[in-house]
């Protein structure tokens, strides 16, 4: 299913099949970086935040997630968060 619905472009199919891909597969960054940005398509910021936020707990050095992580605080006007996450994951 995630094949297919990142081929026909339908995020908002695609989330709920990666969501449980993420459940099933706690270390996967990819996973949880695709739905990061399958969220940032939708423009639902806090699920952004959520999932950029489990990839870094996945892989710290990641520095997608933390970019990502750091947009989506910055969207939803959390400019001191963003400001710690940038801090405490440099680049």
């Amino acid at each position: 299913l995630v094949k297919i619905y990142t081929a026909k472009k339908v995020p908002e199919k695609l989330v709920p099949v990666l969501a449980e891909v993420a459940a099933r597969d706690p270390d996967s960054v990819a996973v949880r970086l695709q739905l990061a940005k399958q969220h940032a398509e939708l423009g639902t910021q806090p699920k952004v935040e959520y999932w950029a936020r489990e990839a870094l707990f996945v892989d710290v050095g990641s520095g997608e997630a933390r970019e990502m992580l750091v947009a989506a605080l910055k969207a939803q006007k959390k400019d001191d968060e963003a400001t710690k996450v940038e801090k405490r994951y440099p680049k």
